[in-house]
């Protein structure tokens, strides 16, 4: 569904696949192009993204009154 296949090789185990994306979603939010989505109660809402090895990411998210930033969603753009 997110494609995150043309990226890595899935293994089918839902922790192992988050643990071997969490660094490019790490990447994208700290160095990708990010555009202000929409405000809501709970803080702004960011879109990030940014090409890692030819794959366009894009990681949504909202970035709460402390700073911390809580990803909703992230996917390999498929053209």
């Amino acid at each position: 569904k997110h494609a995150w296949d043309r990226l890595i090789q899935l293994s089918g185990n839902v922790m192992r696949d988050y643990q071997t994306i969490q660094p490019y979603l790490q990447e994208v939010i700290m160095s990708g192009q990010r555009t202000q989505r929409a405000t809501t109660e709970a803080g702004i809402v960011w879109e990030f993204v940014k090409t890692i090895n030819g794959q366009e990411i894009v990681v949504t998210g909202i970035e709460l009154a402390t700073k911390a930033f809580q990803i909703a969603d992230a996917w390999i753009k498929t053209r």
